[in-house]
């Protein structure tokens, strides 16, 4: 562990981010105030999956510059911890198409011509579901860079599923409109995810998303920066349960570290200064290349991988609502003396944004 000490330079006062309100656009306006009729886990309850949904120009509300994508669950019979808490590997994209909803075709780039990439392909959390709510759209997924809207044309999503942490196909039931005036189109793949054309089209059926069109305030699990290869070639990276709530337990995993190895999870309160480092913090310079220091350090939590190179700890955010719209930002890092001088790898950092 001497050599995760080292990392530990000094600690700094948390400073809490003020949140900001989130207007929000939802294109099916009955769903304001009622779960739609049904649930579905496609995509992001599957292990591999290309998938669209369209909808029609009217109903998106005119021009807008789109944020993150939001989603809820579907009812109290899949909610709990035995629905959720897993990671997906996968990439979003949207774009305006000349294709109305009603008149989508089995070929993806007819459906989307013009794909605007949102999410690049990394590994992103699916949280622990809990009980519905009309008005709790928890589950957000931030967009890399906002994108805008000329309302001009049709509205398309387009996500591709590549894998999940838990090595399975299985029950995360979100909301879910289907059949009615349920004006939307899906468009789905589960085999060649990567070929030019889909094998299922679903006329008046779609998950129930809305659009957000400022920071989200709602809490936030986004991953940044780069994570750099061990010596078996394969980078860290998370596996996550649940959002961070004020007063909730928050349980930070990694996968593919060393077998036993020595690991550090880090929790600060910044990401772009640690005392003299701007951040991100190429460590190329002691020994580490490829590798960075993504997140400042309050706090540092030891533990050791397992047999299978998996490792985790569990905090708990404080029922301070001082904390409330703040930022923790967390990095992991792990002892692999043949990968590098150094003898360490790094992970991306995380950002926690609590609610």
């Amino acid at each position: 562990m001497r050599r995760l000490a080292l990392l530990i330079l000094l600690l700094l006062p948390a400073a809490p981010l003020e949140a900001q309100i989130q207007p929000v656009y939802l294109p099916d306006a009955s769903l304001a105030t009622a779960l739609a009729n049904s649930n579905n886990y496609y995509p992001f309850g599957h292990m591999k999956m290309h998938y669209q949904q369209l909808y029609d120009k009217q109903d998106m509300g005119g021009a807008n510059l789109f944020r993150f994508m939001q989603l809820r669950s579907s009812g109290s019979s899949y909610a709990g911890p035995n629905y959720g808490g897993f990671m997906i590997e996968m990439e979003m994209s949207v774009g305006e198409t000349p294709v109305q909803w009603s008149s989508a075709t089995n070929t993806w780039a007819t459906n989307n011509p013009k794909p605007i990439p949102v999410i690049s392909r990394q590994w992103v959390l699916m949280p622990i579901l809990l009980d519905a709510n009309p008005t709790s759209w928890y589950i957000t997924l931030p967009f890399e860079k906002p994108v805008p809207y000329t309302g001009q044309n049709h509205f398309c999503f387009e996500v591709i599923v590549y894998a999940n942490s838990r090595n399975r196909t299985g029950s995360y039931q979100l909301d879910f409109a289907s059949g009615g005036t349920t004006r939307a189109t899906r468009v789905y793949e589960t085999s060649n995810i990567t070929g030019p054309t889909a094998s299922s089209l679903s006329k008046n059926q779609g998950l129930a998303i809305r659009l957000g069109t400022m920071a989200a305030s709602v809490p936030i699990m986004r991953f940044y920066g780069t994570a750099c290869p061990g010596s078996q070639q394969n980078p860290l990276h998370y596996v996550c349960r649940e959002l961070p709530h004020l007063g909730g337990q928050l349980t930070m995993g990694v996968a593919a570290a060393l077998p036993q190895a020595p690991m550090l999870l880090t929790v600060g309160n910044r990401n772009n200064q640690w005392g003299p480092f701007t951040l991100p913090f190429d460590m190329s310079g002691v020994g580490a290349p490829g590798c960075f220091l993504n997140a400042s350090v309050v706090l540092a939590l030891s533990t050791q991988a397992d047999g299978s190179g998996n490792a985790s700890q569990s905090l708990t955010v404080p029922s301070n609502q001082a904390l409330q719209g703040a930022s923790l930002y967390m990095q992991w890092y792990g002892v692999d003396v043949k990968a590098n001088a150094l003898g360490l790898v790094t992970s991306r950092g995380v950002e926690a944004l609590v609610e």
